[in-house]
């Protein structure tokens, strides 16, 4: 519960940012995803999920971790505590 209390708070955030700068459209940058990507797999490395041929709905068919979060949930509310505009490309009202 406590993770999609978090998503959730992230999302109104964003709608508040997009409000208040009257933005019509946000996108994650794709370098902001792509360290994303890279810092969860690299978390995940040597773990249950990614070691032994373990077979899971967590991982795609080339075995990557595309579900699974490697942190705590309190690592997940901590980066969602705020939304970082900052990572996404935006378009505003003309």
């Amino acid at each position: 519960m406590l993770g999609i209390e978090a998503q959730v708070g992230y999302l109104l955030d964003a709608l508040r940012v997009m409000q208040a700068r009257k933005l019509t459209t946000v996108e994650v940058r794709p370098r902001a995803q792509q360290a994303f990507v890279r810092e969860v797999a690299a978390r995940s490395a040597g773990t249950v999920w990614t070691t032994g041929g373990c077979r899971s709905w967590y991982l795609d068919r080339t075995g990557r971790n595309t579900i699974f979060w490697p942190w705590f949930t309190a690592r997940f509310r901590q980066l969602t505590r705020r939304f970082d505009v900052e990572n996404y490309r935006v378009l505003t009202h003309p």
